[in-house]
């Protein structure tokens, strides 16, 4: 389940890969969707006027553009942020992910009370696969000024072309 920043939209979804979308403010089912397979994150974005969700699926992920008046878009996006692995991990942890476009890419890690962590502006990056050794980005379990932080669940968000996807990471000393 999510809610749109504005709180206007809902977005309910399962395993069962059926996606909902309801007009909060008018009460309503906008759209019922099938995702073709197991949702695993639903999560609002940036969208102008509307909202944007980008809803990660087993099998890949769909981008839904949602205005008012004007209900709901589908457009088919790779994913943009995989598991990273290890995962729980103990000194670092490679986070990979894939841009459909080239943009400017930031990796932010959060602690349980959603404070920011650490801060890491990868830059303009070309779009492609950033997965594996040497090409997705690495977390050494640091802060911004580089003491290691303690064990405990971490979220870690990437944001690109403004779309923000955030997953789970556990750490364990």
């Amino acid at each position: 389940v999510s809610f749109s920043a504005d709180g206007k939209w809902l977005a309910a979804g399962g395993v069962d890969g059926n996606i909902r979308v309801w007009d909060r403010v008018g009460f309503q089912l906008e759209r019922e969707l099938d995702a073709g397979s197991g949702i695993e994150d639903l999560v609002f974005g940036e969208g102008g006027v509307g909202a944007r969700l980008l809803v990660g699926t087993w099998q890949g992920a769909l981008l839904l553009t949602l205005a008012a008046g004007t209900g709901v878009t589908d457009e088919t996006v790779a994913p943009i942020l995989f598991p990273a692995y290890p995962n729980p991990f103990n000194n670092a942890v490679q986070i990979p992910y894939r841009l459909v476009k080239d943009g400017r890419v930031v990796l932010r890690v959060y602690d349980v009370l959603g404070q920011e962590v650490r801060r890491v502006d990868l830059g303009l990056q070309a779009a492609g696969y950033y997965y594996g050794p040497g090409r997705a980005v690495v977390w050494d379990g640091r802060d911004e000024r580089g003491r290691r932080v303690g064990s405990g669940l971490y979220l870690y968000e990437v944001q690109a072309n403004g779309l923000k996807a955030r997953r789970k990471i556990v750490l364990v000393q």
